[in-house]
């Protein structure tokens, strides 16, 4: 087993041998993929691109806007925040 931004796997779950397949299978198994997991859990670094290319292959893949933690803090030792998209499979094609 090994982790997968956070989360545990077993290994080699997440497959393919293009982005686009490997985003789409991580979509699959977690539901969703923000450009942090992308660039961590698979090495791209170009998420919008596969999702683009996914989308026009026919795949309903919607983006959330989400507010996420980062790694700064203010004066009075909150994190600070941040909007990102998380893009989630919301439909196979036909």
């Amino acid at each position: 087993m090994s982790t997968v931004a956070g989360r545990m796997q077993i290994d080699g779950m997440v497959t393919g041998n293009t982005h686009e397949e490997r985003v789409l299978s991580y979509l699959k198994i977690y539901g969703s993929i923000t450009s942090l997991e992308a660039i961590r859990d698979l090495g791209n670094t170009r998420l919008s691109a596969s999702i683009f290319n996914l989308r026009q292959k026919g795949y309903d893949i919607a983006g959330v806007p989400t507010t996420v933690a980062t790694r700064w803090h203010k004066k009075d030792g909150t994190r600070k925040m941040t909007s990102v998209t998380k893009y989630v499979l919301t439909e196979l094609p036909l």
